[in-house]
Formats: C-alpha cells, sequence, structure tokens
C-alpha cells in the first residue's frame, strides 16, 4: 500500500509540474528506462525497409505498429526514442520543403507514445549528407530549414516530447558540431522556448566526445551520448564479456557521464546502448545487468537500443520479449546477483547470491522453446538450488526473482546446456579412426548434443543422413556428404587412435562460397586456420595446419571460428615423415563390377585377415568381412540404391549403390 501511495504522489507531483515549466532533472527520474525504436525511421527509402540483403536477420522491420507502444508501456519502459531520418523527404532546393506526408505519419506515431504518458525523443538521425559536407552553407541552410520546420509542427505538444538535435555526427569536428548544436537550438527556440533539447559530442558519440562538446547557452538543454564498448563484443559478438577488466572499465566509462554531470550541472542520458543477439549470451545479461545498476547508481538515464534485427530486445512480429527486458525494468542494485550454473550428473546446481532481505525468492527457469516459469520457492536466505528436472541436449535458462514490498527484482538470467554424459559417447563406426586415415567430416562421434557436436540453433537442415538435433547436412553433386551452414562456435568431435606420437598433418577439404575460418583442437592445443572461396561446394580443397599428437585414443575437435557459407566435406590426417603413413592395412581401393558386386583390395597387406565392416549411411553395420592377402569380393545388388561406407584398418570409402 505504502509504495502505491508513493506512485500515486509522483504522479500527482508530475502532474503539477506539467502546469508549471517542468525542468530537466525534472524530467530525468520519468525517463530512467528507455527504449529506441530503432531501424524504423531512419531508412533512406521505405519506412522499416532495412537490410533487404539479410532479410532474416532484419525480418522485425517494418512500418510502426500501434500496439509496439502498449508493449512499452506495459513492460515498463517510460521513454521512446524515435530515430527520424528527414532529408530523403526533404526537397533540396530551397524553400527545403519536408514531404507533408512524411511529417504526419512521424506525428501519429509520436501521439501512440503520447496518448500512454511515454516521454519521447525525437531527432535527425544519419544525415550523412550534412555530416560529411557541413562546410557547405547550401546544406547547413537545408539542415536548419529542416528543424525549423520540424519544431513549428510539434510547437504544441506536450513538454514529454523532447529533441535531440543530429544523432553521431561523424565526419563533424568538435567546432564544427558545436556550431549546430549552437544555431539549431536557437532555431528551435523561437517556436519550442522552453522544450528539453539533446545534444552531444562529434563522432560516435561517446562520452569522451561529449565531455570534449561546448555546451550551450540554455536552462533547457541535456546531455547525451552512446556507448557500445567495446565494440568486437557488443557490436560484432567476438570472444565473452564480463572479467573484472570489463566492469572496470564499463564503470569507468560511466563515471566520466557523471563527472561531466556534476561540473556542469546537466542531467544526462545513454540514448543507445546494448549487445548484438549474436554475442554469447551468458555476457550478454551481464554486460546488460552491469550497465542498468551502474547507470541507475550515477542517475544516468539509458534508453536501449532496438531495431528489430541482431540488437533486438522486443521481437516486433511475435509481440514478445528478449530476456534483456526483465533486465532493464527490473534490475538494480539490491538485485540478487552473481548467478552461476553447474552440471553435475543429472542436475543443475544454482548459485547466487542475495543483496536485500526479500520477503520471497522465486527460481524461474526455461528450456529453448519455452518461457520462464517459477520451479521453487526458496527461503530468503538461500542462495543455493539444485535443479533435478532437467531435459539432456537442452539449453536449460534461470534466473532469480526476488519480491519486496511490492516490487519485484530479478537477477540476470543465465544458461546452462545439458549435455548427455560423457559414457554416451560412441565413435560412429564403433571404433576410433587409426591414423593415419581419411574420414568425412559428417561421421562425428556419437552421443548427443553438447558431448559429440554443437550447433548454434536446434534447427536441422536436409536431415537426409543424421537424425540428431540441429544436424546441417547436404548431399553433394558427387555423391558425397558436407556440414553446411557452419557457424561461428559450432563444433564436431572426432574419436581417433593414434599408434605412433607424433606431428601429423590434419588437412580439412571444404568447397567455399565464402570464405572461413576453423580450428583443430585436441589435447589442449588449438591450431587455427583460415581459408578462401573456392567458388562452390563442390570445389573441394585441403586446409591443412600441423599438429603433435600422443600416441593413444584421443578426441580431436573441429572448431567453426568465423560464419561463412561453405561445405566440409572430410578430414585426412597423414604423418609428416612418411613412414607414419606406411602402417599395416591403412588404406585400401575399391572396384565397382556390374551388378553392383565391389573388390576391397588393400594396398598394404600382411599375411593375416584382415576385418572389413559395411555400413549404410546411418551407421549401421550391415555386413562383416574378411581381406585374404589383402582380397576381399562381395555383392550389393539386393540393397537399396545409396550411399554405403566400408571401413578397413580405420580407413573409411565410400560407394554408392544405383
Amino acid at each position: 500500500m505504502y509504495s502505491v501511495l508513493i506512485v500515486l504522489f509522483t504522479t500527482i507531483l508530475f502532474q503539477y509540474q506539467l502546469f508549471s515549466q517542468i525542468t530537466p532533472f525534472d524530467v530525468l527520474p520519468h525517463i530512467m528506462r528507455g527504449i529506441n525504436l530503432g531501424n524504423t525511421f531512419e531508412t533512406d527509402s521505405v519506412e522499416g525497409h532495412w537490410k533487404q540483403d539479410a532479410p532474416e536477420e532484419w525480418k522485425d522491420n517494418g512500418p510502426a505498429q500501434e500496439y509496439y507502444f502498449d508493449a512499452y508501456k506495459q513492460a515498463g519502459f517510460t521513454c521512446v526514442r524515435i530515430p527520424v531520418t528527414w532529408h530523403t523527404r526533404t526537397l533540396y532546393e530551397s524553400p527545403y520543403t519536408i514531404d507533408n506526408n512524411w511529417l504526419q505519419r512521424i506525428d501519429e506515431v509520436v501521439e501512440w507514445a503520447l496518448e500512454r504518458n511515454l516521454f519521447v525523443i525525437l531527432n535527425a538521425h544519419h544525415e550523412t549528407w550534412l555530416k560529411e559536407n557541413y562546410s557547405n552553407a547550401q546544406y547547413r541552410e537545408r539542415f536548419d530549414s529542416i528543424w525549423s520546420q520540424v519544431s513549428m509542427y510539434f510547437k504544441d505538444k506536450p513538454e514529454r516530447l523532447m529533441f535531440e538535435i543530429i544523432n553521431e555526427p561523424l565526419g563533424m569536428s568538435v567546432s564544427e558540431v558545436d556550431d549546430v548544436n549552437a544555431r539549431i537550438l536557437q532555431i528551435i527556440r523561437k517556436s519550442n522556448p522552453t522544450r528539453i533539447i539533446l545534444f552531444s559530442g562529434n563522432k560516435w558519440s561517446n562520452v569522451d566526445e561529449l565531455r570534449l562538446a561546448a555546451i550551450p547557452q540554455d536552462n533547457y538543454i541535456m546531455g547525451y551520448y552512446h556507448s557500445y564498448e567495446p565494440w568486437s563484443f557488443a557490436g560484432e559478438g567476438q570472444g565473452t564479456w564480463g572479467t573484472p577488466s570489463d566492469i572496470a572499465a564499463m564503470k569507468a566509462r560511466i563515471a566520466k557521464g557523471k563527472d561531466w554531470v556534476e561540473k556542469n550541472n546537466i542531467p544526462l542520458i545513454i540514448s543507445e546502448f546494448g549487445t548484438d543477439t549474436l554475442c554469447d549470451y551468458n555476457s550478454r545479461m551481464l554486460f546488460y545487468a552491469y550497465y542498468v545498476e551502474e547507470a541507475f547508481k550515477q542517475n544516468i538515464a539509458f534508453a536501449v537500443w532496438d531495431d528489430g534485427g541482431t540488437f533486438n530486445v522486443y521481437r516486433r512480429n511475435q509481440q514478445t520479449w528478449h530476456d534483456t527486458k526483465e533486465i532493464l525494468i527490473h534490475y538494480s542494485h539490491v538485485s540478487p546477483t552473481q548467478l552461476q550454473l553447474t552440471q553435475q550428473d543429472n542436475s543443475v546446481k544454482i548459485h547466487w547470491l542475495n543483496r536485500m532481505t526479500a520477503d520471497s525468492v522465486d527460481i524461474e527457469r526455461r528450456f529453448t522453446n519455452s518461457h520462464f516459469q517459477t520451479i521453487a520457492r526458496v527461503a530468503n536466505t538461500d542462495e543455493l538450488y539444485v535443479d533435478t528436472d532437467i531435459i539432456s541436449e537442452d539449453f536449460h535458462y534461470y534466473r532469480i526473482k526476488a519480491y519486496r514490498n511490492d516490487s519485484i527484482f530479478y537477477s540476470y538470467s543465465q544458461r546452462i546446456l545439458v549435455a548427455p554424459n560423457e559414457s554416451q559417447r560412441n565413435p560412429y563406426f564403433s571404433e576410433p579412426f587409426v591414423i593415419p586415415t581419411s574420414f568425412q567430416a559428417e561421421h562425428f562421434d556419437k552421443g548427443g548434443y553438447g558431448l559429440t557436436y554443437y550447433d548454434v540453433d536446434f534447427i536441422q537442415s536436409h536431415s537426409n543422413y543424421r537424425s540428431e538435433k540441429g544436424v546441417d547436412i547436404i548431399q553433394t553433386q558427387n555423391q558425397s556428404y558436407a556440414l553446411i551452414q557452419n557457424q561461428k562456435g559450432e563444433w564436431y568431435e572426432y574419436s581417433v587412435n593414434v599408434p605412433i606420437a607424433a606431428e601429423y598433418e590434419i588437412s580439412v577439404y571444404i568447397g567455399a562460397i565464402t570464405s572461413g575460418s576453423f580450428s583443430i583442437q585436441s589435447n589442449g592445443v588449438i591450431k587455427s586456420k583460415s581459408f578462401t572461396a573456392t567458388g562452390s561446394y563442390t570445389n573441394v580443397i585441403p586446409n591443412s595446419i600441423r599438429m603433435q599428437l600422443p600416441s593413444g585414443n584421443q578426441i580431436l575437435r573441429l572448431n567453426i571460428t568465423k560464419t561463412g557459407d561453405f561445405a566440409i566435406d572430410s578430414i585426412a590426417i597423414t604423418g609428416i615423415n612418411s613412414s607414419l603413413n606406411t602402417l599395416e592395412n591403412t588404406d585400401f581401393r575399391i572396384i565397382k563390377h556390374e551388378n553392383n558386386r565391389i573388390t576391397v583390395v588393400s594396398v598394404n597387406y600382411s599375411s593375416h585377415r584382415q576385418p572389413i565392416s559395411i555400413y549404410n549411411v546411418l551407421g549401421k553395420q550391415i555386413m562383416q568381412l574378411q581381406l585374404e592377402q589383402g582380397l576381399c569380393t562381395f555383392s550389393l545388388m539386393h540393397m537399396p540404391h545409396g550411399l554405403y561406407l566400408v571401413k578397413c584398418g580405420g580407413i573409411i570409402r565410400a560407394i554408392v549403390v544405383e
């Protein structure tokens, strides 16, 4: 009841302030948690028409819908930043008139937000024509006219509508940005004397660039800056985030913003920050949590970048939220933190740290294709829960939800892949490949997702060979198979037997439409290799590395380290010393006769009888034969048409029955 009265009092106070004049610091508490309507009105052609060359990544873009704003409001966001590109709808010659239909459309969307009592930031976005040619007087005159028209058109809107002069003026110098800030501010003030105006520095508008900018002489201004540091993680999805040095660097950047506020007595908003959804999931959750907590500690507002693409927070077409939403709305300095997950046998242990005395604490969990649900309520002093109701070969996502005084405080979520037990591992043909050898790349060990292979998603493509979840295999034109849709982070493991410890050459045969890279990992050693396009999946060439291998049974892991359009056909392992490649019965050839009669000839044979195994494409053994003096003839005339595999002395060869 107490919290309800506080909210009511705050609302009444703000309503009172609306009849007087609100200051930037009056507004600040009401815009602390914001979101961007990105990649919608800053496109150069059709509204929401973004990234035509990558439709899958950007499929949530399209014309803005009114229900977005219901979703923003219901989620708990209080401010919406609406990036707008004006110049493509503006005449190039004086009087530089903006298309009235465009103004009306922007007005419609702004009203959707204002009607829901949301604050709105309206800006000039992607005005590259000006940024790269600021010395051109006609261009400056055109930009002045744009802001004159925009400010006049929206002058009667409530004070909850704010203007941002220019977004990320890359290409402009510090003095040029100081000039445009001062000039546009005066233009807006002619029709909007007390509307709050946002400004920043040059280039990418980061905090250091804000600190270099001149402060306009005005009582109704706010500063803004953007932050995607480190870009290699947040923007490109490389590596992980969350080390003490990562956290310290992030806090230091926000501290610079706090120092700027105190020095200039001007409030501040981080009007863009976030990470690509291609980033490591656990790192991404940590990034948002630390960012939100530290911004609140320093009394700096934020608006997360959300764009209907790979930075999505709100899935616009599905009308669902990414897991980051609960962090953005419900995370604070008293939320449960330091969430850690460990798999032990047939359970997952969940550890966390309490930072307040809660009324109650729930454990929430979801799987890959489900929503979070409460699986347990624990004592408010507990910091450990063991989940025994788990599913092998699936991601398990966990978060802690604490209640106090009718308020909700979420931890950030973390996930763990529950892998099958190691006892389930089995070489594809029951026995490890004996080196020197060659084998098809799709013949990775059996055992299951997360144990013997890993795919970025659970979507299975071209499932005419192996039935494991997520495996992407294609049959190529030469009647062979290959691994395709290879994405960074995926891997495959192969059991091998090394009779002699030595340095070996490992050649991965790849047909590539685009470039990519991979690494081979064994016994704690990783060797990497980049490759270029060959023009097609069937134009296969070897990409070789050298690696020292100890004797005995071991696991080779093939890691995909760069996403690309390429097919991995096979792997060959040979000794650097030629004597390592003359092991008895380690190579053979196949002669195919009429009526699908087959002869296997061993290149290096002994006087002993040697076993031959015949498998179908599912890895099921259908024949067990013997080489006599290096020769064996048999028939497959009664077998169904298709691909069969012959194994002899650790070597696998393919034959086609037609």
